[in-house]
């Protein structure tokens, strides 16, 4: 646990003090834990956001103007496309709230750890 530990605080330390973007409001640990600073919107990755949450994004943004968005899955094309349009990278951190289908949670974090340090 440790070593993952100290691979998630090098992966972080690259983006450490860039602004970020999460997808919906579960990454306050990653926040509290390794110094991130970010803030959220409540988004889901498989539906697309409304007039009202495009522009929450939009305000957002203009005083945090963030150049990664954190999703707990990957979000529709559609959805990609939006946001990197707005000048952010989609990036899957899966929180594994859940039990995997495939793997463990150890399975989970080494991926996403390859989603932060592939991007």
């Amino acid at each position: 646990m440790r070593e993952l530990d100290a691979q998630f605080e090098a992966a972080f330390s690259e983006i450490k003090n860039e602004p970020l973007i999460g997808s919906h409001p579960v990454y306050q640990y990653l926040t509290q834990r390794y110094g991130l600073n970010m803030k959220s919107v409540h988004w889901e990755p498989d539906a697309l956001p409304d007039q009202t949450m495009e522009r929450e994004l939009d305000d957002m943004l203009e005083a945090h103007p963030a150049k990664i968005m954190l999703w707990e899955g990957a979000p529709l094309p559609t959805i990609q496309l939006m946001v990197e349009k707005k000048g952010l990278q989609p990036r899957v951190f899966d929180p594994c709230g859940n039990r995997p289908a495939h793997g463990d949670y150890f399975t989970v974090m080494q991926e996403n750890l390859q989603n932060l340090k592939t991007h």
